[in-house]
């Protein structure tokens, strides 16, 4: 995905811990649509963080994942999997955090010869028959079952208001390189590292910006991605339907790969998203520049607990100096904050 914001854990487990809210995203990506078979990645994710509300703090977190790599019609590949998150927090004071996720799934690898053509389908001067056999050998399907781990960590800092001022992360997968050969030898998944990392750059009045980075190492293989959310907070005047609406604008340049443009639109607790990648890459010319888009709904809930402030009480000239007259001034000053 190249807003992978909308399928996080399947860039750092620790991320369920990461932030306050429960959220729940859907998330389908469709790349290269002409022509066909083309790259289908439909994800589904839960997020619940544990929040202890008396103190603002976040505990941990769990996460499910649900995604699917398709392609081909029937389909003739596909990897299913479903994965279950874990993550502890680490409170380190003021607003900084370490968060340590494990991640463990079960994924079914499979290929499927329903729409492949051989040669044994076809006769001299009669033409295709697919009941034909003349000796050849058809794959019959194939699927190979796996279990697959993964882990990461993530430090944040907050703000005084539970926001993310920046955070930086590592994770691993892959950690059990499973095997996942079709046809008896051995296909181990390589390894996968990868760097995650952004920073709240700008905020003010209803303006933000948020640089971001993510990198990924398997074997020889790189994605480099670097992009920045600006968002925008309608406020109108009077009271209606885009009052607190927000806009956040998304693009990304995925190196060797694409360049993205993503809109998120936000209202109270729902979003919607679109994104398209322009194409790239060195296949592009054999796919006729098709690109890639993206569709994310999602739900989200604030579980941070905004501090009430008491009212100061309304204390007369004759108390203030009852105060000054038995106490110092550092002790009226501790009474006040006790009263707020």
């Amino acid at each position: 995905f190249s807003q992978y914001q909308y399928s996080p854990l399947l860039v750092n487990p620790a991320y369920v811990a990461s932030e306050y809210d429960l959220k729940v995203l859907g998330h389908y990506r469709n790349q290269f649509r002409s022509p066909n078979p083309n790259y289908r990645t439909p994800s589904f994710t839960f997020i619940l963080p544990f929040v202890n509300k008396e103190i603002n703090r976040r505990n941990g977190g769990i996460g499910l994942n649900a995604y699917s790599d398709l392609t081909g019609n029937y389909p003739r590949y596909q990897n299913t999997g479903l994965s279950l998150s874990y993550a502890y927090n680490l409170y380190m004071g003021k607003g900084s955090n370490l968060s340590l996720g494990i991640q463990g799934g079960y994924f079914q690898y499979g290929f499927s010869s329903q729409d492949v053509e051989t040669s044994e389908m076809y006769q001299n001067n009669g033409g295709f028959n697919p009941n034909l056999n003349n000796g050849e050998v058809k794959l019959s399907n194939l699927n190979k079952q796996y279990i697959d781990l993964a882990s990461g960590m993530t430090y944040i800092k907050e703000d005084t208001n539970g926001q993310q001022q920046y955070y930086a992360g590592i994770s691993i997968y892959h950690l059990t390189r499973p095997d996942r050969s079709l046809l008896g030898k051995t296909d181990q998944l390589p390894m996968s590292y990868s760097l995650q990392a952004g920073v709240r750059a700008f905020a003010k009045d209803q303006w933000s910006i948020y640089p971001e980075l993510l990198a990924i190492q398997q074997l020889k293989y790189q994605r480099i991605s670097a992009g920045v959310r600006v968002k925008y907070v309608v406020d109108t005047e009077e009271k209606n339907f885009f009052d607190k609406t927000a806009i956040s604008l998304i693009p990304r340049y995925n190196h060797n790969n694409s360049i993205s443009a993503g809109i998120e639109l936000s209202k109270s607790n729902f979003l919607i998203a679109f994104n398209y990648d322009f194409n790239t890459s060195n296949v592009s010319d054999r796919v006729s520049g098709a690109g890639a888009y993206e569709i994310a709904l999602g739900y989200r809930k604030s579980l941070y607990k905004p501090k009430e402030r008491k009212p100061l009480p309304e204390y007369t000239l004759g108390d203030i100096r009852k105060f000054y007259k038995s106490e110092t001034v550092e002790d009226v000053s501790r009474k006040l904050d006790e009263e707020r």
